[in-house]
């Protein structure tokens, strides 16, 4: 129930972001204009700057509007993937114990930005006492608790936690929703149900946490988009102790580095008849029981 009650306080204000959005997607489609073309990937990394500006750094900004874009340009420069951050990316992959040599900002040049908005946020917030149910209300909390002696939660620990939510929550979650109308273009019969669904739940439940969780069908077309376009296509471990493999003579010996790929398990035919077709009734209640255990690990 805490978790739901938390769940809330974040959808209400992903809802309250949206809105930017509905406004410039229907400002693109005027009754002057029939059809038109838009770069989808564009707005849906505005519309996730935004959410996760309100939810990790606890400010609303309006990424859509040319005049209050400056949190998008400095993200934007942020993450822009360049040949020396594709090295210190192989290196925290492949040689994690010498990627603090190369090791550069989490942001990179906007890294100094970031900082001063959350700290800017974090200490209003802990002026003013407001609380909005966000990331930065969850870390004030942290910090006012009674920490070990070794262990401090303070300084550049915070600001990593927004960083970290930011880095891993918007390119993945961008990546999802592309692909996930790229495959609803394709296949009108799915876009039918889904939006007959939508339609069905907020006039039942109004724009609310309670109308998304009910949204089963939706849910399943996410579930699918993950199963065959996961975000973070690898996932990698380290090996704690000396392993045989069943079956095989091969032995994961200790400290080894195990990389799993993730569209290798979830397009396996073993696990996943047809496994390159776009089926969200793969996830419905009566087939998801069929999933084998550990075969189906999204991001």
């Amino acid at each position: 129930t805490l978790f739901r009650s938390k769940m809330k306080k974040v959808f209400n204000l992903i809802v309250e972001t949206a809105d930017s959005m509905n406004t410039y997607l229907e400002q693109q489609f005027t009754n002057d204009v029939k059809t038109r073309s838009i770069e989808m990937k564009d707005v849906a990394l505005r519309y996730t700057t935004d959410i996760i500006s309100s939810v990790a750094f606890g400010i609303q900004v309006n990424s859509f509007d040319p005049k209050t874009m400056q949190f998008f340009q400095k993200a934007q420069k942020g993450l822009q993937l360049t040949v020396f951050r594709m090295i210190q990316i192989g290196f925290m992959f492949f040689f994690p114990k010498f990627a603090q040599l190369i090791a550069g900002k989490m942001l990179g040049s906007s890294t100094d930005y970031f900082r001063k908005v959350f700290w800017n946020s974090m200490d209003n917030r802990e002026m003013t006492k407001v609380k909005r149910g966000d990331l930065i209300d969850s870390l004030i909390d942290l910090k006012n608790e009674k920490q070990e002696n070794d262990f401090k939660f303070e300084g550049d620990v915070l600001v990593s936690q927004a960083g970290i939510f930011f880095i891993a929550g918007r390119e993945s979650s961008v990546t999802t929703i592309c692909y996930t109308l790229y495959e609803l273009a394709k296949q009108p019969e799915i876009q039918k149900r889904a939006r007959e669904e939508i339609h069905e739940k907020l006039k039942e439940h109004g724009w609310t946490y309670d109308a998304f969780q009910n949204m089963k069908y939706l849910n399943q077309i996410i579930s699918e988009t993950l199963r065959l376009y996961p975000p973070a296509p690898l996932i990698d471990r380290v090996c704690v102790e000396d392993y045989k493999i069943p079956g095989t003579k091969v032995v994961i010996e200790k400290g080894t580095p195990v990389y799993v790929a993730l569209c290798g398990l979830h397009q396996d035919p073993r696990y996943y008849p047809d496994p390159l077709r776009y089926d969200p009734d793969r996830f419905s209640d009566e087939n998801k029981e069929n999933i084998k255990q550990c075969t189906y690990m999204p991001f």
